[in-house]
């Protein structure tokens, strides 16, 4: 059953998700806090405590997982990426790209990489396979990285 947008609907009228559907995001790597981050954890910490934790909840930036800024791994990360990707072949990627490969992608980096500044993800048509350009900063400065996810091969 279809609705007026075109988009599949089951029979209670809610949306029927596509298969094979994407996996969990796996949960990004640990890191120890390094001295810059203890002071920022340290004053995040005293403020909910003098303005009390039932009234004020103090959010920082996520400090104690994923990737520091300077020191992306991006073997793993482009690995995490492939493997979620592994159900779909290159056709599958391009047919849910908007619908959600792209904001699974997106939310996948952002959970395994501190402090992104920018980050680009695009689909290269030609070869099927996805770019992602990510910039990340902390105290010492910008960093940039590129590298390349890529699904499965069309099937023949």
């Amino acid at each position: 059953m279809s609705d007026e947008l075109g988009g599949e609907r089951d029979h209670a009228g809610g949306r029927v998700l596509p298969f094979p559907p994407l996996p969990e995001i796996p949960e990004p790597p640990e890191s120890p806090l390094d001295p810059r981050q203890t002071v920022v954890a340290r004053i995040a910490g005293s403020l909910g405590d003098q303005l009390g934790r039932e009234q004020v909840r103090v959010l920082g930036p996520q400090l104690a997982t994923g990737f520091r800024a300077a020191s992306v791994d991006l073997a793993e990360l482009s690995a995490m990426l492939t493997s979620g990707l592994a159900r779909l072949d290159a056709a599958q990627v391009a047919s849910r790209w908007n619908d959600d490969v792209f904001a699974w992608l997106s939310r996948a980096v952002m959970s395994w990489v501190q402090r992104v500044k920018m980050l680009r993800i695009e689909r290269d048509e030609s070869s099927g396979g996805i770019h992602v350009l990510l910039e990340t900063q902390d105290d010492h400065g910008y960093y940039r990285y590129e590298f390349d996810v890529f699904p499965r091969a069309k099937r023949t």
